[in-house]
């Protein structure tokens, strides 16, 4: 009687070991199967254009940063901020009373900066309302200001280009105007009457007198 009892006792301690073992692998088996079915959706992404910078740093009035954002050229400052007749403006056109302004009055950006900026959106540009035209009035005051600098940024470019912002710098409606014949003495005696950028901004404003009045 007492090797059976023994014997009994072994049986149910092997069955309640095989049963834990059993328990133990399908709860493995569980976590794997909802590990595998439960799915993590990516992090959506906010998609912006190339626009949405320059409005945030400048929200955050972070000029510096609006500065190196800014157009280098003509071609992508008029993309941006320009307007054509049919097509309509460019994606900043709505706000450029008050970005270029800013882009001019940065702080945080040194006027010689400033200036090569100036001078290289301003070479093969072309007078146009609007946002061109306060580009060019702010532009010619900042030259004004810093003729020393322009000379010397526009001595080191070819003649073709330098020209082509001198022309920029004049073009638009009535070049004959008081106040455009005003300013252009004014830079003119500024950079030295007989410098090579008086004597290129002279053959450029002579082109625009010229065509004015009908002449090619």
């Amino acid at each position: 009687m007492l090797n059976l009892s023994y014997a009994l006792k072994g049986l149910v301690a092997a069955s309640f070991a095989a049963t834990l073992f059993s328990i133990s692998c399908g709860s493995k088996d569980l976590d794997t199967q909802v590990a595998s079915t439960v799915s993590v959706s990516p992090t959506p992404t906010t998609q912006t254009d190339a626009t949405t910078p320059m409005s945030e740093l400048l929200s955050r009035d972070d000029c510096r940063g609006f500065y190196e954002a800014f157009p280098k050229t003509f071609k992508e400052f008029d993309e941006l901020y320009g307007y054509e007749d049919g097509n309509g403006g460019g994606k900043l056109y709505p706000k450029y009373e008050e970005q270029i302004p800013y882009f001019f009055n940065c702080s945080e950006v040194s006027s010689t900066e400033r200036i090569r900026k100036i001078i290289s959106i301003g070479i093969n540009g072309k007078w146009d309302a609007d946002a061109v035209g306060l580009f060019q009035d702010l532009a010619l005051k900042a030259v004004k200001t810093n003729t020393v600098a322009a000379r010397q940024m526009l001595d080191a470019l070819p003649e073709k280009e330098a020209s082509s912002f001198w022309y920029f710098l004049f073009d638009g409606p009535h070049p004959e105007d008081k106040q455009k014949r005003a300013n252009f003495a004014a830079i003119q005696d500024l950079l030295g009457p007989k410098s090579k950028q008086s004597e290129l901004l002279e053959k450029q404003f002579e082109i625009l007198l010229k065509l004015e009045k009908g002449g090619s």
